[in-house]
């Protein structure tokens, strides 16, 4: 018997001594008087003193008969007490059984053993729902349980959620506050300026820069060649320069190089030529022009001996003169310097010729008696004039003449007068 049921045994003794006994048919005889006898039935039995039976502990005794949470069990002669289950008998009384602590259960997963009298439950962990034996995830975000801050968004995690704040926002404990990139030197590149804006920032590139990604998708911030757009002047040269350019006037110009103007040597230098020269200004320079007579030889003009070539160019009756800066020609004795003085082919002639009227003949040719004829190929008109009279001719003699080679006649008188030259 265990100790339970003999626990209950003997509480039952001691609340029914008289009514328990066993099932037998004779236990006991006792005398009685007058020569009779009494047949008196054990314990857990009842009888009518001659016959014993079972008695029905449970029946009669109801919930006293065992302990909480127990079954009362009849048993021939007796009755046995068994914990309920979930309930362990611990030699007094039926001890609840903690199956969550000893790892005695069965729990969906996303659940907490419970456990209670004679048993446990599952309940489903926060953020999960019973879903017949399973506990499912709660999107709380969807099913708006959940109030985050601005410049965030929900988040939904298994059996719970949590406020992500946006990118170029960081959360302070309670809200999302934006983060200023720019306090970071290395958040923009190069030759850029970065300008903070709500939940995120700018590079700017410095003026005379461009954005510029390379194959990395790295930002960078390249010079902008602001020379191939022509920004100058025509007559100016562009320098471009990190992040800006310079305009330069050319040589023999003058300006900022967004305008330029001719530079004229010729007024702003101090003699800019040989002092035998002239300064001519030409757009953006200058040349200097030896005078006639002189050859530039460098900075320098050297007197030509134009006489050195080809007799200057004079007359075959004349001379050539050199002189610093130029030449002339002096027609020989007996001949007469034209208007071309000496020089070229028609530079001394023999003119025949009055005040009035000037003729040019072709040839002379000397005649038998001494005289010397002057004729042109137009007119063969010929006057012998043997000599001249004393007092010189009369008048200016306006018709070709053949005259004597005179060797004393006085041309000093008269109102005409007779020149002559060979050819």
């Amino acid at each position: 018997m265990s100790a339970l049921a003999r626990l209950a045994s003997t509480a039952l003794l001691a609340t029914w001594p008289a009514s328990i006994g066993t099932s037998v048919k004779t236990n006991r005889a006792i005398s009685m008087p007058h020569g009779s006898y009494y047949c008196q039935c054990t314990d857990g039995y009842e009888g009518s003193g001659t016959d014993c039976w079972d008695v029905n502990e449970c029946d009669q005794l109801q919930d006293k008969a065992c302990p909480p949470f127990s079954h009362c069990r009849n048993t021939n002669g007796s009755f046995i007490c068994e914990c309920w289950k979930g309930f362990r008998d611990n030699g007094t009384h039926c001890q609840d059984i903690d199956e969550c602590e000893m790892g005695n259960f069965t729990c969906p997963d996303n659940s907490t053993c419970n456990n209670t009298e004679g048993s446990y439950n599952c309940t489903c962990d926060p953020g999960f729902s019973g879903n017949n034996s399973l506990c499912l995830d709660i999107d709380e975000c969807s099913l708006g349980l959940i109030q985050c801050p601005n410049f965030s968004n929900c988040l939904n995690t298994i059996g719970s959620s949590i406020c992500v704040c946006w990118e170029g926002y960081q959360s302070n404990g309670t809200e999302c506050e934006d983060i200023d990139e720019c306090l970071d030197n290395s958040t923009c590149p190069d030759h850029s300026t970065c300008v903070n804006t709500k939940g995120d920032h700018q590079c700017l590139c410095d003026t005379g820069f461009s954005n510029s990604t390379d194959l990395c998708e790295n930002e960078a911030c390249v010079d902008s060649n602001e020379c191939e757009n022509s920004p100058c002047h025509p007559l100016a040269s562009c320098w471009n320069t990190p992040g800006s350019f310079s305009c330069h006037c050319h040589r023999g110009f003058t300006g900022n190089g967004s305008w330029c103007k001719d530079v004229d040597e010729c007024v702003a230098f101090t003699n800019p030529c040989h002092s035998l020269a002239q300064c001519h200004n030409t757009p953006g320079s200058f040349v200097c022009v030896c005078m006639p007579g002189f050859l530039s030889i460098g900075p320098l003009c050297v007197d030509i001996n134009e006489c050195q070539q080809e007799n200057g160019q004079c007359h075959s009756a004349a001379s050539c003169i050199n002189y610093v800066g130029g030449f002339k020609c002096s027609c020989n004795q007996g001949w007469e310097a034209t208007t071309d003085n000496g020089l070229g082919k028609e530079g001394c002639s023999i003119w025949l010729f009055t005040s009035l009227t000037v003729s040019l003949f072709n040839f002379f040719q000397f005649s038998d008696n001494g005289l010397v004829q002057f004729q042109s190929l137009a007119e063969n008109e010929q006057y012998l004039l043997p000599s001249p009279s004393t007092d010189g001719f009369p008048d200016d003699m306006k018709v070709p003449l053949l005259a004597v080679f005179w060797d004393d006649g006085d041309l000093t008188k008269g109102n005409g007068k007779l020149h002559y030259q060979v050819r």
